[in-house]
């Protein structure tokens, strides 16, 4: 059995402030599916923070292959 899931919430955390400074709520049939959702709503919080003016200097998050190679590519600042 696969995972499903109707919603998905992406959280951007600081670890200077200890704050949580964005988070993204999705619907599964926003992006095609459940399994998309965590890079849609990486790809939305970066733009979110971009818009606001803040830099990522360090990004951390967990395994998922389709973020890592997102950001290898748009944000190679960020991939130092």
């Amino acid at each position: 059995m696969g995972h499903s899931a109707k919603y998905g919430a992406y959280t951007m955390f600081c670890n200077t402030v200890l704050k949580v400074i964005h988070f993204e709520i999705l619907q599964a049939n926003e992006t095609g599916g459940s399994s998309p959702m965590e890079l849609e709503g990486a790809k939305r919080a970066f733009s979110f923070l971009q818009s606001a003016g803040v830099a990522v200097k360090v990004f951390i998050s967990d395994r998922h292959r389709g973020i890592a190679k997102w950001i290898l590519f748009s944000y190679v600042d960020t991939c130092a």
